[in-house]
């Protein structure tokens, strides 16, 4: 018996448009009935989840900026903030490294020092509460996360720069085609869903998780049902125990019908 639904956003829930299909109203309601919970598991930041899911905000658990917050009903269960340092350390490499644009992002507001039309509009898709400042160096806030824009081979970046020079420390892992992401070595989407298990008595047989990129990697391991989607990249696919059909295909919403039997709204 499925208790407990956590899917990715980007590139999973999400089709490439950006958009949620239209049944999810009529599915996300079925399974309030059946008293399923369902965890929005993203890269975004929670202020962006929150208005991506307006009409059911009160009723998801948004594991936010790849797991460094937990929030439910605007109450916050869950946070690991990156050492100080680091982000100090990580903000001066990336600007050694050149051509990336960093995004600070805190509990209330992100942080980006650049107003360029392009990269605010790429933003937008994953921040919907941010500040631009002159230099992030001078940010005075704790830091969930480093995401890095790297227009240009962000596989390059990640194993040739960033990885060995912060993998140790920190988390570091690739989040998209563009994205990589920095974060608090204690804390992964695997290690957030953990808790939110445990804080509601729920086994890992009775987990239902979808994803579509390594960053989600740790989540699979805490779910008996773990499914990629099938636009993920192949190494991904390798670490599922089973393949949804694509975020254009209606991958994510088709697996939940089915494994809580329930037929197309009359």
């Amino acid at each position: 018996m499925i208790k407990l639904i956590a899917t990715d956003m980007d590139g999973t829930l999400l089709d490439s448009e950006g958009k949620i299909n239209d049944e999810f109203d009529y599915v996300f309601n079925e399974l309030i009935k059946r008293d399923i919970k369902f965890v929005a598991a993203s890269g975004r930041q929670y202020y962006k989840l929150k208005e991506n899911f307006k009409k059911h905000a009160d009723d998801i658990i948004f594991l936010a900026d790849n797991g460094t917050m937990v929030m439910s009903k605007d109450e916050k269960l869950y946070s690991k903030a990156l050492n100080k340092d680091h982000v100090k350390g990580i903000i001066k490499d990336a600007k050694e490294y050149g051509g990336l644009n960093l995004v600070l992002s805190g509990e209330k507001k992100a942080y980006i020092d650049t107003d360029k039309k392009e990269i605010l509009e790429e933003l937008e898709k994953y921040y919907k509460e941010y500040e631009i400042v002159e230099d992030l160096y001078e940010v005075d806030a704790d830091i969930l996360k480093i995401a890095i824009y790297v227009p240009k081979d962000v596989e390059g970046a990640y194993n040739n720069y960033f990885g060995p020079r912060w993998g140790e420390k920190t988390k570091v892992s690739v989040s998209g085609e563009v994205w990589m992401d920095i974060y608090n070595k204690a804390t992964n989407k695997g290690i957030a869903l953990r808790m939110i298990q445990e804080k509601f008595d729920i086994k890992r047989d009775e987990t239902l998780v979808f994803g579509d990129y390594f960053n989600d990697s740790p989540m699979l391991k805490e779910a008996k049902y773990n499914y990629a989607m099938e636009n993920a990249p192949e190494e991904f696919k390798k670490e599922a125990d089973y393949i949804a059909k694509s975020n254009d295909e209606n991958g994510v919403l088709e697996v939940i019908k089915e494994k809580i039997n329930l037929s197309k709204p009359s």
